[in-house]
């Protein structure tokens, strides 16, 4: 059983809404730092005072250790994410996950994505939009990793499935499908290869992978191309849903084309990773070129010490694997009676 639960509004008030601004301190702490020092810059040891006051060095040391906090700490609750980016929180997802096609459907972190999936295909308005773009403001977030995940819950829930390798500068999913990278998208869109010979069958049930094929040196513009949106045209008909995996958005201008091409865009932000400006820019820029944005993945979660993100995904995973093995006591208590019976 999953938690499907997904906020369509903002609560305009949370907690840290009320809290002092601790941008406003720490200005006010900078004033008072020059209004006190300066003299004594100027004047040397006329207010010798100043410079030795237990109580002035306290203060500063306090006002310091707000404006660290405020630095590393912008976003503490899933409601302090939601506000700021005026979009819902779609799935948390722990540190130190792997990779479901090979730790299989039982992996103690699969629930996660089912929460992920349910949340999904909650926020989608028209069963049509299945061609689904995952984002990222920088490197290392997580993108891929949600991609390939993802797609396998949904694979291993009885959906056609296909992962598309969009990533044509630095494509990695085919070593992980221990796949060779020869044929792939770029075939196709230089009208090379047909989809039946680029597209190939992976260890999943229900799930296929498109590699990116070799860059070509007239790569320019080519997921922009009339033969890219015919495409995404063919692949909705075939396939009840289709990933696309690429690079960066604020790196290079391919996942701005693709996420205004396909039918839903998600932003994959690793926790404290980049500054809050860049993973805000990263959401602008889908918005910008008319993407669908529906909501974000939080990655990278501590569980152990971010309590405000652990009751949405923490008491999901409880909760499942307790009414899980109350399922299986009464499965076996079931077979035993059976037993007797016979």
């Amino acid at each position: 059983m999953v938690n499907t639960k997904t906020k369509s509004t903002f609560t305009p008030t949370t907690t840290s809404d009320v809290r002092p601004s601790l941008s406003r301190l720490a200005i006010i702490a900078l004033a008072l730092s020059a209004i006190y020092t300066l003299p004594i810059f100027f004047w040397g040891n006329t207010y010798p005072w100043i410079a030795t006051s237990p109580l002035w060095a306290g203060v500063l040391a306090v006002m310091a250790s707000q404006l660290i906090k405020h630095f590393n700490s912008k976003l503490n609750t899933i409601d302090d994410v939601e506000r700021i980016f005026q979009a819902p929180v779609l799935g948390i997802i722990p540190q130190n996950i792997g990779y479901l096609i090979e730790e299989g459907s039982e992996f103690k972190h699969a629930e996660a994505y089912g929460v992920l999936r349910a949340n999904l295909l909650f926020s989608r308005r028209d069963e049509k939009l299945n061609t689904i773009l995952i984002v990222s403001a920088g490197a290392g977030e997580g993108k891929s990793t949600t991609t390939i995940n993802l797609a396998t819950v949904f694979a291993q829930g009885g959906n056609s499935v296909l992962i598309v390798d969009s990533d044509l500068r630095r494509p990695t999913l085919h070593k992980l499908f221990k796949t060779a990278n020869n044929l792939g998208l770029t075939n196709y869109l230089l009208k090379q290869n047909t989809l039946a010979e680029i597209v190939q069958s992976t260890g999943v049930p229900n799930l296929d992978f498109m590699p990116s094929g070799k860059l070509p040196s007239s790569a320019l513009g080519i997921l922009g191309s009339a033969q890219m949106k015919e495409m995404i045209a063919e692949l909705k008909q075939r396939y009840d849903f289709v990933f696309f995996d690429s690079p960066p958005i604020l790196g290079v201008s391919d996942a701005s084309i693709l996420a205004s091409e396909v039918d839903l865009v998600m932003q994959v932000m690793q926790y404290r990773r980049y500054p809050q400006p860049m993973t805000i820019r990263a959401k602008q820029m889908v918005e910008k070129v008319g993407g669908n944005f529906i909501g974000i993945v939080l990655n990278n979660i501590n569980m152990s010490q971010d309590e405000g993100y652990y009751y949405y995904s923490g008491y999901s995973h409880d909760y499942y694997y307790a009414r899980k093995g109350e399922e299986d006591i009464g499965d076996q208590k079931h077979q035993s009676k059976s037993s007797h019976k016979v």
